[in-house]
């Protein structure tokens, strides 16, 4: 009868070791961990990599328009560089000493091309670049650096700018209407042959007229330019089209009626007005300096209503994409109102949204109790404008929309040193760098 099998004897331990030393089993787990890891990591690192090139393109946004808004400002005379490139930055996500992020202004630059130019503003932008994956491989971190050079401008001489490129009538004056530009100019983008038009019995008198198209006048009207009446001129370029609307959130009143008082506001947290801003007849509103936001409906401002302010910036647009603000000024209303010196919103008293719909139309009728000191921009509406004193010589009252309509006396001048407010029609602010 056969016998069962023996049971192998254990092999020698030379034998052991052999097979062990032979053994390939799991070998192509440990490849592929150690692959898979490598792999990993360098995804990882193009992760980095990837967050900074975006960080990196949003700093040389920031540093592009806080050099062209700090020459601008400059060029208006404001001496605080450093406050109005902080203010410009900051939006952008880079505030000066918050987070390792450092903004440097140097006027004039000290490196590149310009250095040592006086005429010049240069701005670097540093932050410490986000370390995810890439502190396994870069030790000590990276700084995100970008730098931007603008080149001030020659000032301008015109206190009054109609934009809309081909516009009839974009610049008008009608009935009895006496324009008084003492000191400045008025200047008209519109190609139209009529772009410039006095009617009826309106008087203007300016140093100069410049217009990119013609004009008419009609048999009373008179018209008086010591500098000439120039046409078929290059059209002259916005010196607020830099300027972002301020970020806001929320609604601090809905659908106001302000009753008589003081009231604040900050360019940090600007106060929200929704759906519109109404001051009845008999209110007196005195706002503190800061920025306020009018989001829809209408700024209304009564006869009889006061509106008192400095460093105010009134701002009129939309959260939504419509019903953009507008402003009503009427008759008999006091409106005395002053626009920041620095900060992001310099020079701009009234500022509504470029996004707001050409067809839409705006009103300031306050007459001779109306004092507005700063620009008053409504970049792609038609302002209707009847105010200013006919002693208001020494004022800086600068008038910047889509078209523009005087339909009443109006006395502007445009001494604006220090006043932060961007003269247009001089040699625009350019960035070389």
């Amino acid at each position: 009868m056969p016998q069962p099998p023996s049971p192998p004897e254990d092999p020698p331990p030379a034998t052991l070791a052999g097979r062990l030393a032979g053994d390939r089993s799991g070998v192509s787990a440990m490849f592929v961990g150690l692959s898979l890891a490598a792999v990993l990591g360098c995804v990882g690192l193009g992760i980095d990599l990837g967050s900074w090139y975006n960080l990196r393109r949003q700093a040389q946004n920031a540093a592009d328009s806080a050099a062209f808004s700090a020459a601008a400002a400059r060029t208006a005379g404001a001496s605080n560089l450093a406050d109005q490139a902080y203010a410009i930055t900051a939006p952008y996500g880079f505030t000066n000493g918050s987070g390792g992020t450092t903004v440097t202004v140097n006027t004039p630059p000290g490196s590149g091309s310009y250095a040592g130019q006086a005429g010049a503003v240069e701005v670097i932008v540093s932050k410490p670049a986000p370390s995810f994956f890439s502190r396994l491989f870069i030790p000590g971190g990276q700084i995100l650096r970008a730098r931007a050079v603008a080149r001030t401008a020659t000032a301008g001489d015109a206190c009054v700018l109609a934009l809309h490129a081909t516009a009839t009538a974009s610049a008008l004056e009608t009935g009895s209407a006496n324009v008084q530009l003492n000191g400045c100019a008025l200047v008209d983008n519109s190609t139209s042959s009529t772009a410039f038009q006095l009617k009826g019995a309106a008087q203007v008198s300016a140093s100069s007229i410049r217009l990119a198209g013609g004009y008419s006048l009609s048999n009373n009207s008179s018209l008086t330019a010591p500098g000439g009446i120039k046409t078929n001129q290059a059209p002259v370029p916005d010196p607020y089209a830099d300027v972002p609307i301020p970020s806001y959130s929320g609604c601090t009143y809905n659908g106001a009626s302000l009753s008589s008082g003081s009231y604040t506001s900050s360019s940090a947290s600007p106060t929200v007005f929704c759906n519109g801003l109404t001051l009845n007849n008999g209110v007196n509103v005195t706002l503190a300096p800061g920025v306020y936001i009018i989001d829809r409906g209408a700024l209304q401002i009564d006869g009889g209503a006061t509106l008192s302010g400095a460093g105010v910036t009134l701002v009129l647009t939309s959260s939504t994409g419509s019903n953009y603000a507008t402003a009503q000024i009427n008759g008999n209303s006091v409106v005395n109102l002053s626009a920041p010196t620095s900060g992001a919103t310099a020079g701009l008293a009234f500022y509504q949204d470029r996004n707001a719909p050409s067809s839409g139309g705006d009103t300031f009728n306050g007459g001779s109790t109306q004092n507005i000191q700063g620009a008053i921009y409504f970049p792609n509406q038609t302002l209707t404008f009847s105010g200013g004193s006919s002693t208001a010589t020494a004022g800086c009252t600068e008038i910047i929309a889509g078209s523009v309509s005087f339909q009443g006396n109006s006395t502007l001048a445009i001494n604006c040193a220090g006043s932060g407010v961007r003269l247009a029609g001089g040699s625009p602010v350019k960035l070389v760098e």
